[in-house]
């Protein structure tokens, strides 16, 4: 229906307007009615986006909008319409650009033994990112193309049993390795497992499990290129310290120079700063002094006590046991790990069941932390 006072197409001679006389801004949606301008009334670069309310593309909203007018958010690829007071979605690109966090379960550390054995921390669980640095010295990984409707599969990685301590001759002590976990296409590696005594050798992994004494090698075990890095080697003689496990950020220290866990990597992704990725710190004897951790990673212990537990959902991996004359010390249990996902704010995930996670907003983006579970994720 015509606007009162608005004339009609046919009182409009073919050519009287042209874009000369058309100020910016003063033809709007409002005054035009449907169907009266065919694309054959208006002359090639007539009207020009200026002269328009269509914002063709911007990652910000307009602003001061009229009600009808529509805007192609870039952030989102998605087209709104205003209407009045908010922006309403029209229409949704079928795919979008997300970036991860993708990080393995931490190792346990290895388990003390009272006949005497420098007891190793264990790796941190393999570190992968495409939102900011990623583990292992790697460069940081490029942005996965996501198909709206399409399931991706997701699974969280556990920790590593810390190794139990023991007093059998034929006792090896070791942590197990964490669990590998993954979004899509994208799977980091389980940390490796700390040693204890006869370990055959140090455990490898997303970031390597720390060398020990008494057993065939005292090497550290190694990292996975682009995820975290090698352990750090026991020492066989005075003070009895195993090695640090790897981080993310750097290799486990030698029993020698103080069996601290390698250094993981800060994140801000979730809006504040976290750590995540640190190796488990090695065991020691008595009166001696155990490696310590960060990142999430578990402090060694000393003596007959329990090496620290890596930090739940950081990969960290578990403190060594410490050992004395007559008794020893369980390993500590690896940080499980975690899958945070970083997508446009305009997006709607589905989380299915077996899944625990948590989505907030963080500026233009959701943040979606899934922290334990296998299943899968898919978004409108």
């Amino acid at each position: 229906m015509p606007f009162i006072g608005q004339a009609p197409a046919s009182d409009v001679a073919d050519g009287s307007i042209t874009s000369s006389k058309l100020a910016s801004d003063s033809v709007t949606t409002g005054k035009i009615v449907d169907a009266t301008i065919a694309t054959a009334d208006i002359s090639n670069d007539a009207v020009t986006a200026a002269k328009t309310d269509f914002y063709a593309s911007s990652s910000s909203a307009p602003s001061s909008p009229a009600e009808g007018e529509l805007w192609y958010d870039t952030a989102g690829n998605v087209l709104k319409a205003y209407n009045g007071s908010s922006w309403d979605i029209v229409k949704y690109d079928t795919e979008f650009s997300l970036t991860y966090h993708v990080i393995a379960g931490g190792g346990g550390g290895g388990g003390g033994h009272n006949n005497g054995n420098a007891v190793s921390g264990a790796g941190a669980g393999g570190y992968r990112s495409s939102t900011d640095t990623t583990g292992g010295g790697g460069s940081l990984e490029a942005a996965l193309n996501i198909t709206a409707g399409t399931s991706y599969a997701v699974t969280v990685g556990a920790g590593g049993a810390g190794g139990a301590k023991a007093t059998g001759i034929s006792a090896t002590c070791e942590g197990s390795n964490g669990s590998n976990s993954n979004f899509a296409s994208i799977t980091s590696t389980g940390g490796g497992g700390g040693t204890g005594y006869l370990a055959s050798a140090a455990n490898s992994g997303g970031s390597g499990g720390g060398g020990t004494y008494y057993s065939s090698s005292s090497a550290g075990g190694a990292g996975t290129s682009g995820q975290g890095y090698a352990g750090g080697a026991g020492i066989t003689s005075s003070p009895y310290r195993g090695g640090g496990g790897g981080g993310a950020a750097g290799v486990g220290a030698t029993g020698t120079a103080s069996g601290n866990g390698g250094a993981g990597l800060n994140s801000s992704v979730t809006g504040s700063s976290v750590g995540r990725g640190g190796g488990g710190g090695g065991g020691t004897y008595t009166s001696n002094t155990a490696g310590t951790a960060t990142h999430g990673g578990g402090a060694g212990s000393v003596g007959n006590t329990t090496g620290v537990a890596g930090t739940v959902n950081t990969g960290g991996g578990g403190g060594g046991g410490g050992w004395a004359s007559a008794d020893g010390g369980a390993g500590g249990a690896g940080g499980s790990g975690i899958v945070i996902l970083k997508y446009p704010a305009a997006r709607a995930i589905t989380v299915s069941g077996g899944l625990t996670s948590s989505t907030s907003t963080v500026g233009d983006y959701k943040i979606t932390q899934i922290t334990a579970g296998t299943g899968n994720v898919s978004w409108a």
